[in-house]
């Protein structure tokens, strides 16, 4: 779950970072197309993260951004690429001219030995430094 919800953020996070000079095509629109072309649901979640970074961009007096969607279907295939490896390890980086890339992968899961004890210490994830002061205040 956790792995879905960040290939989503890092699809959000590519669709804004876009190219400053990357200019949208038109489409041709398909005068034989029955069907209409389903609605992107997370449109008005795009356009409020588009809209609030470029706040941020005027205050540093950095150009808007816009959208580029097929930089967005490219992106949104490359994470679930990415979800799929579901290792962060050996992740290949796209090089395409133009466009940046940002990865960033997290897990719920404490790594292994992130607590440690030092010499002395009875308690894992306790330094004796540590404990010497609980002591003297608690």
């Amino acid at each position: 779950m956790s792995t879905t919800l960040h290939t989503f953020i890092f699809s959000v996070i590519m669709l804004l970072i876009i190219s400053e000079g990357a200019a949208n095509k038109p489409h041709e629109e398909n005068r034989h197309q029955i069907y209409p072309r389903p609605k992107n649901q997370n449109h008005n979640f795009h356009t409020l993260c588009l809209r609030e970074h470029n706040k941020y961009r005027a205050r540093h007096r950095a150009p808007a951004l816009k959208t580029d969607s097929t930089l967005y279907i490219r992106a949104r295939g490359w994470a679930r690429y990415l979800a799929k490896l579901d290792s962060t390890s050996h992740v290949p980086h796209q090089t395409i001219p133009g466009i940046g890339e940002n990865i960033y992968w997290m897990t719920k899961a404490q790594r292994p030995y992130s607590q440690y004890a030092e010499k002395g210490s009875k308690n894992t994830g306790m330094t004796k430094n540590n404990a010497l002061r609980l002591r003297k205040t608690g």
